[in-house]
């Protein structure tokens, strides 16, 4: 049996770059929260929302932290930051395996204002917005617009090509014949590309038109709730700019 080897040097520098480290100075605002997710993994640099007591407002105190889960569909709670202030359990292949997991019922800095590095599936431009899985918490980049063609018949968009970008609930549309102020309000048949969608006002553009949707969702809520993603109000970095 061979003896157990054990870390023997310790870095000066902590290592820059880190999921859920912060990458700039600036204004600053996070909440600890109980975290239960029900067994979904509680992934550091993923977004979570609340479940039940707590406040992320800067205007209101709560006495005792709040309980928030991965993903979710209720108000943004932030993003699970402060990778380095965690005890670590390690994983199922041993306890001093390294891991950005955090188990239930752990306390988790989630962070609603900030900047901070973050883990993307893809390349990302600046000035792309933010969106997570419901599901799971993972975030992901869409660009600002989405160009697509389509017509309307009533309160029923139906989409025949989609060019650019993906759609989604609470987006503006536009376009030769389109009523200002028209929003999609709920998917068909579409879930981001061809297929039919819900509009907010009743109209008629009979022949197929280009159409842009803005994917900014409305300022009137500071914590917007789309079926199928939903949107911080600030966008993380994940490279110097």
């Amino acid at each position: 049996m061979s003896a157990a080897t054990f870390q023997s040097t310790v870095n000066i520098w902590s290592t820059l770059g880190v999921v859920g480290d912060m990458a700039f100075d600036g204004p600053l605002r996070a909440t600890p929260f109980n975290l239960f997710s029900n067994g979904t993994p509680n992934i550091i640099g993923n977004a979570f929302t609340v479940t039940s007591g707590g406040n992320p407002e800067p205007t209101t105190n709560s006495a005792l932290a709040g309980t928030a889960t991965v993903g979710g569909s209720g108000i943004f709670a932030g993003i699970l930051v402060n990778s380095k202030d965690y005890a670590s359990y390690g994983t199922t292949n041993g306890p001093l395996n390294p891991t950005i997991t955090l188990p239930d019922n752990s306390i988790g800095f989630l962070a609603n204002m900030g900047y901070f590095f973050v883990n993307l599936p893809g390349p990302a431009n600046v000035g792309d917005l933010v969106t997570y899985d419901p599901l799971t918490g993972n975030l992901n980049s869409i660009t600002p617009t989405t160009s697509f063609t389509g017509t309307i018949s009533t309160t029923t968009l139906t989409v025949s090509a989609v060019s650019a970008g993906q759609l989604a609930v609470g987006q503006l549309i536009s376009g030769t014949g389109v009523t200002p102020g028209t929003r999609i309000t709920a998917l068909g048949t579409g879930t981001g590309y061809t297929g039919t969608y819900t509009i907010s006002v009743s109209q008629t553009v009979g022949s197929a038109t280009a159409m842009t949707a803005a994917n900014q969702p409305p300022r009137r809520s500071r914590h917007p709730q789309p079926t199928s993603r939903l949107r911080p109000a600030w966008t993380p970095s994940t490279s110097p700019r």
